[in-house]
Protein backbone atom coordinates (compact mmCIF):
# COMPACT_ATOMS: atom_id res chain seq x y z
CA UNK A 1 0.00 0.00 0.00
CA UNK A 2 1.48 3.29 -0.89
CA UNK A 3 0.50 6.34 1.08
CA UNK A 4 1.25 10.06 1.12
CA UNK A 5 2.74 11.15 3.65
CA UNK A 6 0.20 14.01 4.18
CA UNK A 7 -2.31 11.40 4.98
CA UNK A 8 -0.03 9.91 8.20
CA UNK A 9 -1.83 12.31 10.85
CA UNK A 10 -0.58 12.04 14.38
CA UNK A 11 1.97 8.81 13.98
CA UNK A 12 -1.47 7.52 13.52
CA UNK A 13 0.27 3.89 12.20
CA UNK A 14 3.15 2.97 15.09
CA UNK A 15 0.89 4.44 18.24
CA UNK A 16 -2.43 2.98 17.03
CA UNK A 17 -1.47 -0.05 15.19
CA UNK A 18 1.52 -1.46 16.75
CA UNK A 19 3.34 -1.77 13.33
CA UNK A 20 6.68 -2.63 13.43
CA UNK A 21 8.05 1.17 11.99
CA UNK A 22 10.82 -1.67 9.99
CA UNK A 23 8.16 -2.54 7.96
CA UNK A 24 7.42 0.97 6.56
CA UNK A 25 9.21 1.89 3.56
CA UNK A 26 9.44 4.85 2.69
CA UNK A 27 12.45 6.13 0.58
CA UNK A 28 15.19 7.07 3.76
CA UNK A 29 12.40 6.99 6.21
CA UNK A 30 14.77 7.97 9.02
CA UNK A 31 13.31 7.69 13.14
CA UNK A 32 13.69 11.64 12.63
CA UNK A 33 11.11 11.88 10.06
CA UNK A 34 8.91 9.44 12.17
CA UNK A 35 9.07 11.95 15.22
CA UNK A 36 7.52 14.31 12.42
CA UNK A 37 5.20 12.96 11.43
CA UNK A 38 3.89 11.86 14.80
CA UNK A 39 3.98 15.84 15.55
CA UNK A 40 2.07 16.44 13.07
CA UNK A 41 -1.88 17.85 13.36
CA UNK A 42 -5.01 15.58 13.65
CA UNK A 43 -6.75 14.49 10.59
CA UNK A 44 -10.18 15.21 9.83
CA UNK A 45 -12.59 11.99 10.92
CA UNK A 46 -13.22 11.05 7.40
CA UNK A 47 -9.66 10.88 6.13
CA UNK A 48 -9.14 9.01 9.39
CA UNK A 49 -11.75 6.13 8.18
CA UNK A 50 -10.27 5.85 4.78
CA UNK A 51 -6.50 5.50 6.10
CA UNK A 52 -7.94 2.77 8.43
CA UNK A 53 -9.56 0.86 6.14
CA UNK A 54 -6.71 0.91 3.95
CA UNK A 55 -4.21 -0.09 6.35
CA UNK A 56 -6.90 -3.71 7.30
CA UNK A 57 -5.27 -6.01 4.50
CA UNK A 58 -1.65 -4.40 3.45
CA UNK A 59 1.45 -5.88 5.59
CA UNK A 60 3.77 -3.53 3.81
CA UNK A 61 3.73 0.54 4.08
CA UNK A 62 5.04 2.52 1.76
CA UNK A 63 5.16 6.58 2.14
CA UNK A 64 5.71 9.74 -0.08
CA UNK A 65 7.74 12.50 1.31
CA UNK A 66 8.04 15.70 0.34
CA UNK A 67 11.17 16.51 -0.46
CA UNK A 68 12.19 20.00 1.20
CA UNK A 69 11.66 17.82 4.50
CA UNK A 70 14.45 15.38 3.10
CA UNK A 71 17.99 15.98 0.80
CA UNK A 72 17.42 13.87 -2.08
CA UNK A 73 20.56 12.27 -2.95
CA UNK A 74 19.82 10.82 -6.37
CA UNK A 75 19.01 12.49 -9.79
CA UNK A 76 15.67 10.84 -10.34
CA UNK A 77 12.94 11.00 -7.81
CA UNK A 78 12.02 7.09 -9.23
CA UNK A 79 16.05 6.20 -8.40
CA UNK A 80 15.03 6.46 -4.55
CA UNK A 81 13.16 3.11 -5.04
CA UNK A 82 16.21 0.93 -5.20
CA UNK A 83 17.75 2.91 -2.25
CA UNK A 84 14.63 1.83 -0.45
CA UNK A 85 14.36 -1.45 -1.73
CA UNK A 86 18.49 -1.58 -0.59
CA UNK A 87 17.58 -0.18 3.02
CA UNK A 88 14.65 -2.76 3.75
CA UNK A 89 16.57 -5.47 2.48
CA UNK A 90 18.95 -4.32 5.07
CA UNK A 91 16.37 -5.04 7.16
CA UNK A 92 15.24 -8.44 6.14
CA UNK A 93 12.00 -7.13 4.51
CA UNK A 94 11.98 -8.19 0.90
CA UNK A 95 9.63 -6.83 -1.60
CA UNK A 96 9.89 -8.61 -4.80
CA UNK A 97 9.57 -6.12 -7.67
CA UNK A 98 8.98 -2.95 -5.13
CA UNK A 99 10.13 -0.16 -7.95
CA UNK A 100 7.56 -1.70 -10.24
CA UNK A 101 5.07 -2.07 -7.34
CA UNK A 102 5.80 1.26 -6.08
CA UNK A 103 5.28 2.92 -9.17
CA UNK A 104 2.01 0.77 -10.06
CA UNK A 105 0.65 2.06 -6.22
CA UNK A 106 1.25 5.54 -7.00
CA UNK A 107 -0.60 5.72 -10.14
CA UNK A 108 -0.69 8.25 -12.44
CA UNK A 109 -3.92 10.52 -12.84
CA UNK A 110 -2.56 13.48 -14.85
CA UNK A 111 -2.00 15.69 -12.28
CA UNK A 112 0.29 18.39 -12.39
CA UNK A 113 2.17 20.09 -9.65
CA UNK A 114 -0.27 22.71 -9.59
CA UNK A 115 -3.01 20.35 -8.93
CA UNK A 116 -1.57 18.55 -6.23
CA UNK A 117 -0.98 22.56 -4.83
CA UNK A 118 -4.52 22.63 -5.36
CA UNK A 119 -6.21 19.32 -3.58
CA UNK A 120 -3.58 20.02 -1.02
CA UNK A 121 -4.77 23.35 0.11
CA UNK A 122 -8.57 21.95 -0.24
CA UNK A 123 -7.80 19.62 2.14
CA UNK A 124 -6.47 21.52 4.35
CA UNK A 125 -9.57 23.95 3.84
CA UNK A 126 -7.82 26.99 1.79
CA UNK A 127 -9.67 28.28 -1.56
CA UNK A 128 -6.73 29.40 -3.62
CA UNK A 129 -3.03 28.85 -3.63
CA UNK A 130 -0.37 31.19 -4.06
CA UNK A 131 0.63 31.79 -8.05
CA UNK A 132 4.76 31.98 -7.17
CA UNK A 133 6.02 30.70 -4.21
CA UNK A 134 9.19 29.23 -2.92
CA UNK A 135 9.88 27.96 0.30
CA UNK A 136 8.00 30.08 2.13
CA UNK A 137 4.89 32.39 1.12
CA UNK A 138 5.68 35.93 0.12
CA UNK A 139 6.32 37.82 3.15
CA UNK A 140 3.41 40.74 1.48
CA UNK A 141 1.06 38.12 3.17
CA UNK A 142 1.27 39.48 6.78
CA UNK A 143 1.65 42.95 5.81
CA UNK A 144 -1.68 42.66 4.59
CA UNK A 145 -3.23 40.91 7.91
CA UNK A 146 -1.88 43.05 9.69
CA UNK A 147 -2.71 46.68 7.60
CA UNK A 148 -6.20 44.62 7.93
CA UNK A 149 -6.12 44.82 12.16
CA UNK A 150 -4.15 48.60 11.77
CA UNK A 151 -7.35 49.56 9.85
CA UNK A 152 -9.57 48.15 12.45
CA UNK A 153 -7.62 50.18 15.40
CA UNK A 154 -7.62 53.08 13.19
CA UNK A 155 -11.24 52.88 13.17
CA UNK A 156 -11.70 52.58 16.90
CA UNK A 157 -9.28 54.71 18.05
CA UNK A 158 -11.27 57.37 16.41
CA UNK A 159 -14.63 56.74 17.66
CA UNK A 160 -12.80 56.54 21.38
CA UNK A 161 -11.15 59.66 20.14
CA UNK A 162 -14.92 61.08 19.93
CA UNK A 163 -15.91 59.85 22.31
CA UNK A 164 -13.12 60.76 25.05
CA UNK A 165 -13.86 64.56 23.36
CA UNK A 166 -17.54 64.25 24.06
CA UNK A 167 -17.06 62.93 27.73
CA UNK A 168 -15.03 65.82 28.22
CA UNK A 169 -17.90 68.13 27.92
CA UNK A 170 -20.15 65.45 29.57
CA UNK A 171 -22.12 64.73 26.58
CA UNK A 172 -21.22 61.34 26.24
CA UNK A 173 -20.21 59.00 28.88
CA UNK A 174 -18.74 55.62 28.18
CA UNK A 175 -19.59 52.76 31.00
CA UNK A 176 -18.76 53.68 34.10
CA UNK A 177 -19.02 51.13 37.68
CA UNK A 178 -20.15 51.62 40.86
CA UNK A 179 -16.82 50.83 42.66
CA UNK A 180 -14.82 52.02 39.95
CA UNK A 181 -11.95 54.74 40.96
CA UNK A 182 -11.91 57.04 37.83
CA UNK A 183 -8.62 58.78 39.43
CA UNK A 184 -6.20 57.49 42.17
CA UNK A 185 -5.66 61.20 43.82
CA UNK A 186 -8.92 63.21 42.50
CA UNK A 187 -12.09 60.74 43.58
CA UNK A 188 -14.29 63.01 41.72
CA UNK A 189 -12.85 62.03 38.40
CA UNK A 190 -14.92 59.97 35.60
CA UNK A 191 -11.76 59.33 33.00
CA UNK A 192 -13.14 57.28 29.68
CA UNK A 193 -10.24 54.79 31.13
CA UNK A 194 -11.68 52.24 28.45
CA UNK A 195 -11.66 54.84 25.50
CA UNK A 196 -8.20 55.83 26.73
CA UNK A 197 -6.68 51.89 26.81
CA UNK A 198 -8.45 52.01 23.04
CA UNK A 199 -6.20 54.68 21.62
CA UNK A 200 -3.35 52.90 23.47
CA UNK A 201 -3.70 49.80 22.29
CA UNK A 202 -4.81 51.07 18.66
CA UNK A 203 -1.58 52.73 18.55
CA UNK A 204 0.76 50.17 19.16
CA UNK A 205 -1.31 48.07 16.71
CA UNK A 206 -0.83 50.41 14.00
CA UNK A 207 3.14 50.91 14.61
CA UNK A 208 3.16 47.17 14.76
CA UNK A 209 2.05 46.91 11.25
CA UNK A 210 4.68 48.42 10.17
CA UNK A 211 6.94 46.01 11.24
CA UNK A 212 5.46 43.30 8.48
CA UNK A 213 5.47 45.89 5.90
CA UNK A 214 9.32 46.40 6.53
CA UNK A 215 10.01 43.10 6.75
CA UNK A 216 8.12 42.25 3.08
CA UNK A 217 10.33 45.19 1.67
CA UNK A 218 13.72 44.29 2.85
CA UNK A 219 13.75 39.91 1.93
CA UNK A 220 16.50 39.07 -0.48
CA UNK A 221 16.01 37.55 -3.52
CA UNK A 222 13.13 34.47 -2.84
CA UNK A 223 13.07 35.24 1.08
CA UNK A 224 15.98 35.78 4.38
CA UNK A 225 15.69 34.55 7.25
CA UNK A 226 15.72 37.96 9.23
CA UNK A 227 11.52 37.43 8.75
CA UNK A 228 11.25 34.90 11.05
CA UNK A 229 11.95 36.36 14.58
CA UNK A 230 10.21 39.54 14.24
CA UNK A 231 7.07 38.35 12.41
CA UNK A 232 6.95 35.00 15.24
CA UNK A 233 6.35 38.58 17.57
CA UNK A 234 4.31 41.13 15.31
CA UNK A 235 1.49 38.63 13.92
CA UNK A 236 0.19 36.76 17.40
CA UNK A 237 0.76 40.44 19.56
CA UNK A 238 -0.88 42.01 16.35
CA UNK A 239 -4.31 39.30 16.77
CA UNK A 240 -4.11 39.97 20.57
CA UNK A 241 -4.31 43.62 20.31
CA UNK A 242 -7.22 43.40 18.26
CA UNK A 243 -9.21 41.20 19.81
CA UNK A 244 -8.36 43.84 23.48
CA UNK A 245 -9.40 46.54 21.49
CA UNK A 246 -12.84 44.83 19.92
CA UNK A 247 -13.47 43.73 23.42
CA UNK A 248 -12.87 46.80 25.06
CA UNK A 249 -15.07 48.54 22.04
CA UNK A 250 -17.79 46.31 22.30
CA UNK A 251 -18.22 47.08 26.13
CA UNK A 252 -18.01 50.85 25.52
CA UNK A 253 -20.77 50.69 22.94
CA UNK A 254 -23.21 48.27 24.95
CA UNK A 255 -22.95 50.99 28.23
CA UNK A 256 -22.60 54.36 26.29
CA UNK A 257 -24.88 56.86 28.13
CA UNK A 258 -26.23 59.50 26.43
CA UNK A 259 -26.83 63.32 28.64
CA UNK A 260 -29.54 64.96 26.12
CA UNK A 261 -29.90 67.12 29.12
CA UNK A 262 -26.15 68.81 28.55
CA UNK A 263 -26.56 67.99 25.04
CA UNK A 264 -30.09 70.58 25.33
CA UNK A 265 -28.21 73.16 26.96
CA UNK A 266 -25.06 72.82 24.15
CA UNK A 267 -27.05 73.34 21.27
CA UNK A 268 -29.51 76.10 23.23
CA UNK A 269 -26.09 78.10 23.64
CA UNK A 270 -24.51 77.30 20.25
CA UNK A 271 -27.18 76.92 17.86
CA UNK A 272 -27.10 80.72 17.55
CA UNK A 273 -24.06 80.98 16.20
CA UNK A 274 -24.30 78.09 13.78
CA UNK A 275 -27.26 79.50 12.27
CA UNK A 276 -25.69 82.97 11.79
CA UNK A 277 -25.05 81.79 8.24
CA UNK A 278 -29.19 80.90 7.64
CA UNK A 279 -30.20 83.92 9.38
CA UNK A 280 -28.10 85.94 7.02
CA UNK A 281 -29.46 84.39 4.19
CA UNK A 282 -33.06 85.18 5.52
CA UNK A 283 -31.93 88.71 6.50
CA UNK A 284 -30.93 89.18 2.44
CA UNK A 285 -34.57 87.71 1.07
CA UNK A 286 -36.18 90.52 2.88
CA UNK A 287 -33.94 93.38 1.39
CA UNK A 288 -31.15 93.64 3.19
CA UNK A 289 -27.35 94.17 2.11
CA UNK A 290 -25.13 90.88 2.13
CA UNK A 291 -22.18 92.86 3.19
CA UNK A 292 -23.54 94.70 5.84
CA UNK A 293 -25.38 92.16 7.62
CA UNK A 294 -22.09 89.84 8.37
CA UNK A 295 -20.76 92.87 9.88
CA UNK A 296 -24.00 92.85 11.98
CA UNK A 297 -23.51 89.17 12.54
CA UNK A 298 -19.46 89.58 13.07
CA UNK A 299 -19.82 92.68 15.79
CA UNK A 300 -22.97 90.79 17.73
CA UNK A 301 -21.28 87.58 18.01
CA UNK A 302 -18.13 88.64 19.03
CA UNK A 303 -20.06 90.63 21.71
CA UNK A 304 -22.00 87.80 23.05
CA UNK A 305 -19.04 85.17 22.91
CA UNK A 306 -17.39 87.66 25.45
CA UNK A 307 -20.65 87.86 27.54
CA UNK A 308 -20.77 83.65 27.63
CA UNK A 309 -17.31 83.76 29.25
CA UNK A 310 -17.72 85.95 31.40
CA UNK A 311 -21.60 85.37 32.99
CA UNK A 312 -22.27 82.19 30.89
CA UNK A 313 -25.22 83.77 28.96
CA UNK A 314 -25.66 83.36 25.17
CA UNK A 315 -28.13 86.47 24.27
CA UNK A 316 -26.90 86.62 20.40
CA UNK A 317 -30.35 86.26 19.11
CA UNK A 318 -31.47 89.44 21.50
CA UNK A 319 -28.17 91.58 20.15
CA UNK A 320 -29.52 90.50 16.71
CA UNK A 321 -33.14 91.02 17.16
CA UNK A 322 -31.93 94.74 18.33
CA UNK A 323 -30.34 95.91 15.02
CA UNK A 324 -32.63 97.87 13.00
CA UNK A 325 -30.59 97.04 10.17
CA UNK A 326 -30.54 92.93 10.71
CA UNK A 327 -34.56 93.48 9.68
CA UNK A 328 -35.54 90.48 11.61
CA UNK A 329 -37.44 90.08 14.36
CA UNK A 330 -36.82 87.94 17.75
CA UNK A 331 -39.67 85.26 16.38
CA UNK A 332 -38.52 84.79 12.83
CA UNK A 333 -35.00 84.27 14.64
CA UNK A 334 -36.36 81.93 16.77
CA UNK A 335 -37.80 79.95 14.50
CA UNK A 336 -34.83 79.70 12.61
CA UNK A 337 -32.60 78.33 15.62
CA UNK A 338 -35.11 74.63 15.69
CA UNK A 339 -32.13 71.96 15.70
CA UNK A 340 -33.97 69.89 13.14
CA UNK A 341 -33.47 72.13 10.13
CA UNK A 342 -29.79 71.45 10.54
CA UNK A 343 -29.23 67.36 11.06
CA UNK A 344 -29.64 67.14 7.02
CA UNK A 345 -29.99 63.64 5.80
CA UNK A 346 -28.95 62.21 9.17
CA UNK A 347 -31.78 59.52 9.99
CA UNK A 348 -32.10 58.41 6.53
CA UNK A 349 -28.23 57.76 6.70
CA UNK A 350 -28.18 56.06 9.72
CA UNK A 351 -30.87 54.26 9.03
CA UNK A 352 -29.48 53.01 6.03
CA UNK A 353 -26.05 52.03 8.01
CA UNK A 354 -27.28 49.94 10.62
CA UNK A 355 -29.80 48.40 7.92
CA UNK A 356 -26.74 47.29 5.73
CA UNK A 357 -25.02 46.09 9.06
CA UNK A 358 -27.90 44.31 10.58
CA UNK A 359 -25.99 40.71 10.12
CA UNK A 360 -22.99 41.78 11.59
CA UNK A 361 -24.89 43.20 14.94
CA UNK A 362 -27.28 40.02 15.76
CA UNK A 363 -23.86 38.25 15.64
CA UNK A 364 -22.06 41.08 18.31
CA UNK A 365 -24.98 40.90 20.01
CA UNK A 366 -24.29 37.44 21.19
CA UNK A 367 -20.68 38.02 22.51
CA UNK A 368 -20.09 38.86 25.89
CA UNK A 369 -19.28 42.71 26.51
CA UNK A 370 -18.45 42.78 30.22
CA UNK A 371 -15.06 44.04 30.95
CA UNK A 372 -14.08 45.04 34.59
CA UNK A 373 -11.80 48.13 34.93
Amino acid sequence: LHIGFGLTWEGILPRRYGVDTRRMIAGMFLPTELRLMEKALPAPEGLRRELEEALADNEVLSFDIFDTLLVRTVLRPEDVFALTRERAASLGIHVPGFAAERKAAQGDDGADIRTIYRRLAERFGFAECFAVCGQTYPRKLDSRILNCLSSIAQSLSKMATDIRLLQHDKQLEEPFEAHQIGSSAMAYKRNPMRCERICSLARYLVADAQNAAMTASVQWLERTLDDSAGRRISLPEGFLCADAILRLAQNVAAGLRVNETVIRRNLRDYMPFIATENLMMAAVKKGGDRQALHEVIRVCSMEATARMKEEGICDLPERLAEQPEFGLSREEIDALLEPERYIGRCPEQVDRFLKSLQPLLQEAGMADAEITV
